[in-house]
């Protein structure tokens, strides 16, 4: 019968001593070679003087103030009036969504090309009423606003007079923003386009 010789526990595992330094070393190579390349680049270096400065907002002046030989799009960006109808809602509800009067357009009635009539209502279920009409002479529109349900109460009047003060602003400020008409290709395009 055989009987097992029994090993001592240090030399079970034969990186216990003698093994730790090549373990360090290996982990160290293995670290070491995990760079992904070279470093970065530097951002660029390159720093107009002032005279190329000067010169360069020269040329971009001056590229942005001609105007095309044959303009496919007519460049009267801004309503001759100031008004721009199309957006006219728009600046109602910005107008009368301001914390202050916490408003909103419920309804709108397109009268005339040159009159809208808006309907609101406040967070209280109060009514108020903003008819916007086209003028022929400066500012362009006229805004009534009729606030409440007896809008011959001082509060209702005053509330009323703030509504058609910010209305009137929101409107002349939508007209000033410049914007290009819709962009459509026509059929006569189309076909020249195909070729």
């Amino acid at each position: 019968m055989m009987i097992p010789r029994l090993r001592p526990k240090s030399s079970q595992w034969p990186l216990k001593a003698q093994g730790r330094p090549f373990l360090l070393v290996l982990a160290t190579l293995v670290a070491g070679g995990c760079s992904s390349g070279p470093p970065p680049a530097p951002g660029s270096t390159l720093v107009f003087t002032p005279a190329q400065a000067t010169q360069s907002k020269a040329v971009l002046q001056k590229v942005a103030q001609e105007t095309p030989r044959d303009p496919v799009v007519p460049l009267d960006l801004l309503p001759s009036d100031g008004v721009r109808w199309e957006t006219m809602s728009a600046a109602v509800n910005f107008a009368v969504g301001v914390p202050e009067l916490e408003m909103a357009v419920v309804d709108s009635v397109e009268v005339s090309d040159r009159e809208h009539v808006f309907y609101l209502v406040d967070p209280h279920s109060w009514p108020a009423t903003v008819t916007v009409r086209g003028l022929d002479t400066p500012p362009g529109v006229e805004v009534e606003a009729v606030m409440g349900p007896d809008p011959s109460e001082p509060a209702s009047q005053r509330r009323a007079a703030d509504i058609r003060t910010r209305v009137l602003a929101a409107i002349e400020q939508y007209g000033r923003i410049r914007r290009l008409p819709a962009y459509t290709i026509s059929s006569s395009s189309e076909k020249s386009l195909d070729r």
